[in-house]
């Protein structure tokens, strides 16, 4: 009931004139399977535009909510006297349509702004330098994890693609990416992968929040797997069907008109389609920084027990951990052996 009462209250400061349009459903071209379907089943195309607008007035309140509670946070950073010594980070895994495309909620292979374009406010340490203001470069979520690792000189124990906004938050002008890249859905056979599944072989109770989305995922076509890639000005989307999207985002920033088979040919799409081979080469695989042999201590282990004493196992796996190459290991557990043949023969 306390948190009900909250967000009463926070709706009362949406002013529901102020509300930028939604995108509506009806003006759309060529949107993705995924969005038709969920459209289809989730039974909102008689809502009202003030009903829209409701949705979208609680979906700001709610946020306005979490502010609030972002704020406590840090007033209690600034009475334990912890508030200059932090690097805050404030962000979001996702968005929201709130009403846009006649849908609530989110789904999982759908790449438009109001899903994927979310805040990142960072405030660094007092002693660190910053440029206080708004950037206009493009991040991504991995890149939260490289700038608090950079921020606290911590060494990553593995490979990963993000990368540190440094840079851009001590000089707004610079960038540290040119393109950013989302993915999701899943390939026909991967049917685990869909939610509809996850409340049993039957699917969830319809009339459950989620019946229309979990069920637009039994269609392949509809829950396909898709990918990203977006410049800021332009937004391409690869799918295995070949249902592809192209946006032009200054033009159309609501991504209303997909313009792919318009301009498939275009230097655009094709400069798009190359990053986007570029980061799958460049992000399909990692290598362990610590060496992954094949001779594991185990391994080593059973290899020489047969003539290892079986007192000195331990200062053998000693050895073993440090020392991968099966030879010299075997070379060591004669030495071992040689060394209490040596002892009893006095």
């Amino acid at each position: 009931a306390d948190i009900f009462n909250h967000l009463l209250f926070h709706k009362d400061l949406i002013d529901p004139d102020k509300i930028p349009a939604r995108a509506q459903f009806k003006d759309t071209k060529g949107k993705s399977n995924i969005i038709r379907k969920i459209n289809e089943l989730s039974g909102l195309g008689d809502y009202t535009q003030e009903q829209w607008k409701e949705m979208q007035r609680v979906y700001l309140a709610q946020c306005a909510f979490i502010d609030e509670l972002f704020g406590k946070v840090i007033e209690a950073l600034k009475e334990a006297g912890e508030y200059d010594n932090s690097a805050i980070f404030f962000l979001s895994d996702h968005g929201d349509f709130a009403g846009d495309y006649d849908l609530p909620e989110k789904a999982q292979n759908t790449f438009e702004n109001c899903l994927t374009k979310v805040p990142l406010l960072v405030k660094p340490p007092k002693q660190e330098a910053a440029d206080p203001g708004i950037a206009a470069g493009l991040v991504e979520l991995v890149d939260f994890y490289a700038t608090a690792m950079d921020y606290a000189g911590v060494p990553s124990t593995h490979d990963h693609f993000g990368r540190s906004l440094r840079p851009v938050i001590e000089d707004r002008k610079k960038q540290v990416r040119q393109y950013a890249f989302c993915e999701g859905g899943r390939r026909p056979s991967e049917v685990h992968c869909d939610e509809y599944h996850v409340s049993g072989p039957n699917g969830p109770a319809e009339g459950s929040e989620y019946w229309a989305r979990m069920n637009a995922q039994i269609d392949p076509l509809a829950h396909e797997k898709g990918t990203m890639v977006t410049d800021g000005a332009f937004k391409y989307v690869e799918r295995l069907s070949g249902y592809h999207e192209f946006y032009d985002l200054e033009a159309d920033p609501q991504e209303m008109t997909n313009l792919y088979e318009e301009r498939k040919n275009s230097a655009e799409v094709q400069r798009l389609k190359e990053a986007l081979l570029h980061w799958y080469q460049e992000t399909c695989d990692i290598v362990p920084l610590e060496y992954d042999s094949r001779f594991t201590e185990e391994r080593l282990w059973a290899m020489v027990r047969r003539f290892c004493p079986a007192e000195c196992e331990e200062e053998f796996r000693e050895f073993a951990r440090n020392h991968y190459d099966p030879g010299e290991c075997a070379r060591y557990g004669i030495g071992l052996l040689m060394r209490k043949m040596k002892a009893q023969n006095g």
